[in-house]
């Protein structure tokens, strides 16, 4: 059995989701917990009020955060209650206190409450996603062709968006040079108020990221996005942990250069499966775009941006672990990076896997922490962003 700590105690909530008392959730709502942001990974139980996110420490002093995901169907999920004025945590035949983990919610953000002039709320266009993510949204929703089965952005969109800010392009608004204008406009006020929040005090990590534009405006979106990168404020950008990160797929090599020539540092094009036949399935619309162009363009983004410098996540839960990092490995050798984040199910997607247990999630992770080692390669952002992974843990020795 692994030492109970930090990490171990994530992989079970990740693995079997997460259940609140009512004084568990009193408990966050008096200390300001940050609720969920309503963009495209609300769990489809949170009902009125459910955390988004929670700090577990181990009392060496590491820190992780996860995501408060939704219970499995079949699982026993991780039970979450208050003893002693605390939160504690109870599952199978654990309960936190006698590990001496730390749990408590992470705090809403203060620029969550502040208004661009305006007058449309900052959190629509920057919100933070784990503790110090600094997450644009140039809008909010995803005009694939066909919607990745695990995704629930649109059904999200639809159903808790409505103070969005008026997007560059949804399905019913056409694109103009005044709306990208005006976004751009408030991307960069929008940066400057939430910069300053203590959130963003040991790191930021600044990401670009949205729902895909119609396939055959994939470039015309790379143009978007470097339009916004070259209107981030140059102290914001001096401060971004890995530079800018941008989440998007352009349709030409051109549209790699041009985000490289904007100050883009880090290009992430999200396979999410690598099984062929799998792939298909599940992300019916990136198959439509092709599978080999997802690779092909993650190797010649790797010429553009540098060794490690294309990304490539995955999700674990939807095919076999083995095929899964026999893709990291081809990936990992081609100078590409790497991750994946566990399943998790989502209001609005059509997915119905069940995400890997606890054991099988802890030995993926430790796969993965193995082949960024060998090839000198390093997890994504750091433990307290990336919510819904375990790759910081396990490079940082966490699951042994």
């Amino acid at each position: 059995m692994k030492k109970i700590n930090e990490s171990v105690l994530k992989a079970e909530i990740l693995t079997t989701g997460v259940q609140f008392s009512s004084d568990a959730l009193n408990f966050c709502r008096s200390n300001l917990a940050k609720g969920q942001n309503d963009v495209y990974n609300r769990p489809i139980d949170a009902g009125e009020f459910l955390p988004q996110e929670l700090f577990i420490s181990s009392s060496d002093g590491y820190t992780t955060c996860t995501s408060c995901v939704s219970p499995i169907v079949g699982r026993t999920p991780v039970h979450i209650g208050v003893e002693g004025g605390r939160l504690v945590a109870k599952w199978k035949n654990f309960n936190s206190n006698d590990y001496g983990l730390n749990i408590w919610p992470v705090s809403e953000p203060k620029y969550y409450a502040k208004f661009t002039k305006a007058g449309r709320p900052v959190k629509r266009m920057i919100s933070a996603c784990g503790y110090d993510e600094m997450n644009i949204w140039p809008w909010h929703d995803c005009a694939i062709s066909r919607a990745c089965k695990f995704c629930g952005i649109n059904g999200v969109n639809k159903r808790y968006g409505s103070d969005n800010i008026d997007p560059v392009y949804s399905r019913s608004k056409k694109m103009t040079d005044n709306n990208v204008l005006e976004m751009l406009n408030e991307i960069r006020e929008s940066s400057r108020i939430a910069e300053s929040d203590e959130i963003y005090k040991e790191h930021l990590h600044l990401i670009i990221i949205s729902g895909n534009l119609p396939n055959d405006k994939l470039d015309y979106q790379a143009d978007l996005y470097s339009k916004i990168a070259i209107n981030i404020p140059d102290y914001i950008k001096n401060r971004a942990h890995e530079g800018i990160v941008a989440v998007t797929a352009p349709s030409s090599r051109n549209g790699l250069m041009s985000m490289k020539q904007s100050g883009i540092s880090i290009i992430v094009q999200n396979l999410e499966v690598w099984d062929p036949d799998v792939f298909s399935l599940v992300c019916p619309g990136k198959s439509d775009i092709g599978r080999d162009f997802y690779i092909d363009a993650q190797v010649e983004a790797e010429k553009i941006f540098g060794f490690g410098k294309s990304w490539c996540n995955f999700i674990l839960g939807i095919e076999p672990i083995s095929s899964l990092l026999d893709g990291c490995l081809e990936l990992s050798i081609a100078g590409i990076t790497p991750g994946a984040n566990i399943y998790h199910i989502d209001h609005g997607s059509a997915g119905k896997w069940s995400p890997p247990l606890p054991e099988e999630a802890i030995e993926f992770f430790n796969e993965l922490s193995s082949l960024y080692k060998k090839y000198s390669m390093a997890p994504f952002y750091c433990q307290k962003a990336l919510r819904t992974s375990l790759s910081n843990e396990a490079f940082h020795g966490r699951l042994v």
